[in-house]
């Protein structure tokens, strides 16, 4: 994609996937347990990835993180993993980008999130930048990402506009 490409990082556990260490009918099995996708989370990445670079934001390791997205098989729908421990992309600055996660925007761990991302854009993170979802641990009727693909898009258009925290 260009450097115009809206960015979006979608924090990993409990956000698209579930993991356990128990075994659970349609887990997946990695990295010592096994993962549970999201309801949606396939044609969610599938629409994002046509008009955003997606990005997968975890405080894991990149062993588990890369475990995980390719036992998977999310792996093909994402430009790149951010985590706590490691960068492997380098994102443009001053790009449009927003944080999918299930925490709220003022959580230590958002913050934090958004603290590790600021090194590369130069504006001020704000809670605009945030997009909170339910937590998921495994409901199959789920549908949070379902419509992600549509609000997240109207969200950068006008790009980061006014807007209220989900």
């Amino acid at each position: 994609m260009t450097d115009s490409t809206p960015a979006i990082f979608l924090d990993m556990d409990e956000t698209i996937l579930h993991y356990t260490y128990e075994w659970v009918a349609g887990g997946v099995p990695a990295a010592g347990g096994f993962i549970l996708l999201r309801p949606h989370v396939t044609e969610c990445l599938r629409k994002l990835a046509a008009w955003a670079d997606v990005y997968v934001f975890s405080a894991g390791s990149p062993e588990y993180v890369e475990a995980a997205l390719k036992a998977s098989r999310l792996h093909v729908f994402v430009d790149g993993y951010f985590s706590s421990r490691v960068d492997n992309f380098l994102p443009t600055k001053d790009r449009l980008w927003i944080l999918v996660d299930d925490l709220p925007a003022m959580h230590e761990n958002t913050r934090e999130k958004l603290r590790q991302l600021a090194r590369w854009d130069d504006t001020l993170p704000t809670p605009a930048h945030v997009h909170k979802i339910p937590p998921w641990t495994g409901d199959p009727a789920d549908r949070a990402l379902a419509h992600l693909p549509v609000i997240l898009e109207a969200r950068l258009d006008p790009p980061l506009g006014p807007w209220e925290p989900h």
